[in-house]
């Protein structure tokens, strides 16, 4: 197990340290190659989606991955204690994969149903948002648990599939939705799903991967309508994009109705893992990231406001560092614009046809969001040139 995590970490070390693949004067880093006599960054404006609290770059994760590795013994209190001080759960787990925490929220839902409202574990239902990691997934009729999808926004829906379905035993929703934008929860609708849940005995599983710890502005999108989930997912949140690393939080209510010779079974034991979590859990709270978040998200907003009218960039939606901006259908499509900045060393992605997600990693700084606002007016103004000459 020793010589496999150290095989780890020199893998990790060397993603961060390889050079260009291209050689001469291309430049390929965050998913970008320019030419360097035009190269602007590289401006990493993805950051996996926004699922990302820091990057491999970060100085505290290089520094992690040349130190002598900790046992997880010592590890994994440190962590579970960060995680309680900044979110009130007091039950963490960690693995290795992003895809287990999913699955261990379900069957956390599905032993809940079982104890609690009497639905055989076999029978339980799942609502999720279709924008949400599962709902997107929607597995087939034969798959377990049968996956329902529930409008966002929208209690009405959630009511009436509530009352009319005696084996729901859990909804999962991101906090805020990515589908064509960014669409938020409306005024207090997070607290009526609260209580909602609370009255139909059905568990809140918060999907915070693309939201979360800081993302916002705050610690947990969720705390912007003072309530709390059941259950809280981030995956792969904290493995730096070197691994894909998952997080559950729970409470001990919940916790301790689930099959604890399972959960085990699926939690981490890669003190690699570990350490890298340990690490961003640390820069998130001792550099302020989520104030970053929130000061630079808003600048960002404010700079493109600025810079483009509503003949260029009609809407831009977003809270933190989470941001998606409209294309005119005039300029171009997403796609175009998305390729066109990765040319110039800006990397941003496509959420639809016309709206680009920008996602900066939380330690970004003002002169990345000036290179990047500058980079995206320098290929919409190259956009209308190609029009204007046709």
């Amino acid at each position: 197990m020793f010589l496999q995590r150290r095989s780890l970490q020199q893998l990790a070390l060397a993603a961060i340290n390889s050079p260009p693949k291209t050689g001469g004067s291309d430049y390929a880093i965050f998913g970008t190659r320019i030419d360097e006599k035009t190269r602007v960054g590289p401006v990493d404006w993805i950051s996996s989606k926004g699922t990302l609290v820091v990057t491999k770059d970060h100085p505290k994760i290089v520094e992690c991955l040349h130190s002598p590795l900790k046992p997880v013994c010592k590890l994994l209190p440190e962590l579970s204690s960060s995680f309680t001080r900044l979110t009130g759960f007091n039950k963490v787990m960690i693995t290795d994969y992003g895809l287990q925490a999913y699955h261990l929220a379900l069957r956390f839902a599905a032993y809940w149903g079982q104890a609690k409202k009497g639905v055989p574990f076999q029978d339980a239902v799942m609502l999720a948002t279709p924008s949400s990691f599962i709902g997107r997934c929607f597995p087939t009729e034969s798959s377990w648990p049968l996956i329902k999808l529930i409008a966002f926004n929208n209690l009405s829906a959630l009511e009436g599939e509530l009352w009319t379905n005696n084996n729901v035993c859990g909804l999962l929703m991101d906090t805020i939705q990515w589908g064509d934008s960014v669409e938020e929860p409306g005024p207090g609708y997070l607290a009526e799903v609260r209580r909602t849940c609370d009255k139909h005995n059905v568990l809140w599983i918060a999907d915070e991967t693309s939201c979360g710890l800081g993302r916002t502005g705050q610690m947990m999108a969720y705390m912007s309508q003072g309530c709390q989930p059941d259950i809280v997912i981030l995956a792969p949140t904290l493995g730096c994009g070197l691994y894909q690393t998952g997080v559950l939080l729970t409470t001990e209510q919940v916790f301790s109705i689930a099959d604890q010779e399972f959960i085990t079974r699926c939690l981490s034991e890669n003190s690699l893992v570990m350490s890298v979590a340990l690490e961003t859990m640390k820069a998130l709270e001792n550099e302020s990231l989520a104030d970053n978040a929130a000061d630079l998200g808003e600048y960002l907003r404010e700079a493109i406001k600025f810079t483009f009218g509503p003949e260029e960039i009609p809407q831009v939606h977003g809270r933190g560092l989470l941001t998606a901006i409209r294309i005119h259908g005039g300029i171009g499509k997403a796609e175009e614009i998305c390729n066109l900045m990765q040319e110039r060393g800006v990397s941003v992605w496509k959420c639809s046809d016309q709206y680009v997600g920008i996602t900066p990693p939380l330690h970004t700084d003002v002169e990345q969001i000036k290179k990047g606002v500058q980079v995206l007016a320098s290929v919409i103004d190259s956009l209308f040139e190609r029009h204007i000459i046709r």
